[in-house]
């Protein structure tokens, strides 16, 4: 599971955002305050078209800004989703035979929307994270696919299509793997093997051999002339 953080300012809640959070298949979180609303920028509540929940982001007491002495109140987008995060590490820690794409069922499934009804909007998305409600219902009832993947209309989509894709290319490639037998290691006896010699390397010896003859031939000749010189040694 991927759980990131949306932007704290306003979008155009139609338009795709760069980030992390931008990504079908990735928890996009953001913040909501004690009274359960989620923060209000220059006038108008923030929304994201990829949002998926909201988690206790804002009002919340934090250490000094410039050192770990004192406290200050903070808000954002940042802290709701390391909220986030432990509750899904909770519920997997509850239920541990549950899988990822399960665990974020969950977290839709059982998110509080506070009598808004069902279904998806850009202010809430799914509802606001609810720990009791998670760890009440046992997640491996739930599909084994990431509820979150797209339909592929967007630029930084991912289908259910690619994934697939990719497990099949994934699987073929380990299956090739375990199926390829290695070649054998040689082995190696003590008994005496015959030496094959190539007819290249013959070639090779008798030109060296005619070099060498040569090269005699002329010093013979250089030292006999010198002797039968006037006055030669």
């Amino acid at each position: 599971m991927i759980v990131n953080g949306v932007p704290n300012v306003q979008r155009d809640v139609n338009r795709d955002f760069r980030g992390l959070s931008a990504n079908a298949g990735v928890a996009a979180v953001g913040s909501v305050g004690p009274d359960g609303q989620p923060p209000i920028v220059d006038g108008a509540v923030v929304e994201h078209r990829r949002i998926t929940v909201l988690a206790p982001g804002e009002q919340m007491v934090c250490h000094a800004e410039d050192s770990w002495e004192g406290t200050r109140v903070c808000q954002g987008n940042s802290y709701a989703t390391p909220v986030t995060a432990g509750v899904l590490a909770l519920v997997a820690q509850k239920y541990p035979d549950a899988t990822s794409n399960q665990l974020l069922h969950s977290l839709l499934e059982n998110a509080d929307r506070g009598g808004r009804g069902s279904g998806h909007d850009a202010t809430f998305g799914y509802g606001v994270v609810d720990l009791r409600a998670m760890l009440a219902v046992d997640p491996t009832g739930y599909p084994d696919v990431n509820p979150l993947l797209s339909e592929g209309t967007g630029r930084y989509d991912v289908t259910a299509q690619d994934v697939d894709r990719a497990r099949l290319l994934e699987g073929s490639f380990i299956t090739t793997l375990q199926g390829s037998t290695p070649s054998p290691s040689p082995t190696y006896t003590s008994e005496p093997r015959p030496v094959g010699v190539s007819l290249s390397g013959l070639v090779w010896v008798g030109a060296g051999l005619v070099v060498l003859v040569l090269l005699a031939a002329v010093v013979v000749v250089v030292v006999v002339l010198a002797r039968r010189r006037p006055g030669g040694p």
